[in-house]
């Protein structure tokens, strides 16, 4: 009989686990903050949204908004992954254009874009204040610098090409996609930003994930310093191939890039 009770007691629990990961953890965002010093002449908030794998423009992306606009940041970095399965570019520019920041949101190229080509890229270009950067930069004002790199997943990253024109007396923020570009650009920046592991996505408490996607080398989320090279993965927002998560909250990213006298 105590079997039996054991058992029904494990079954329920698996159940509870399963209603967790799909129903509840995927809609349970988590807004972390982070304070970063920067060659910056003023404070910069930057907001990191990844791996939206949109398919609709729902009540979690009209929550999304709602957040965001909130925050009142200067800069919104969408790094990859706005795409899903089933590409709907009518109703990821319909959410990009409903974003508000002070100076610009700034989209690169995740892997699922490269996968589902669609008319996005060019309907995300044609919103006021929104840029696209493909091995590309833009210079927010003479002490900052937005850097986005292609996919080193599905893409062409090109780093000549991506620093170009860059400023270098200004502050640096690099966007790329998959982490393992952290491991291969070489020019100077002072912090990038990831996303595509979704924070390993399903996972046991205090264990690292069984499974992270390619172009994640030893990467899942959090801070990472190499060299003196600073490096954040977003756990991201959506989910990939399984619609749940499992310990690892999706995330919408808020830093405030301060002046090192600021800290002091």
């Amino acid at each position: 009989m105590r079997l039996r009770y054991y058992a029904l007691a494990v079954i329920a629990l698996i159940a509870l686990a399963f209603i967790y990961g799909f129903a509840v953890e995927p809609y349970w965002i988590e807004y972390t903050a982070h304070k970063i010093e920067m060659p910056v002449k003023r404070s910069y908030t930057v907001l990191q949204l990844s791996d939206l794998h949109l398919r609709d423009f729902g009540q979690r992306e009209r929550e999304i908004v709602k957040h965001t606009e909130a925050l009142k940041p200067d800069i919104i970095a969408l790094t990859g992954d706005l795409v899903s399965s089933e590409p709907r570019a009518d109703e990821i520019a319909r959410f990009v254009k409903q974003l508000r920041s002070n100076l610009g949101v700034f989209v690169i190229m995740g892997n699922w874009e490269h996968w589902r080509p669609s008319e996005l890229i060019p309907k995300l270009e044609s919103i006021p204040n929104v840029h696209v950067l493909i091995n590309s930069s833009f210079q927010i004002a003479n002490d900052l610098t937005i850097i986005g790199m292609d996919d080193d997943l599905a893409g062409k990253p090109n780093e000549e090409l991506a620093f170009a024109t860059v400023d270098y007396k200004s502050a640096r923020l690099l966007l790329f996609h998959s982490p393992i570009a952290f491991a291969m650009v070489k020019k100077p920046y002072d912090l990038a930003l990831a996303g595509h592991t979704h924070g390993g996505q399903i996972k046991l408490p205090l264990l690292p994930p069984p499974m992270v996607p390619p172009g994640s080398a030893d990467f899942v989320s959090g801070f990472y310093e190499r060299e003196g090279r600073r490096m954040y993965v977003s756990r991201g927002i959506g989910t990939s191939v399984i619609p749940m998560r499992f310990f690892a909250r999706p995330e919408v990213a808020r830093f405030e890039l301060i002046p090192p006298n600021l800290t002091r």
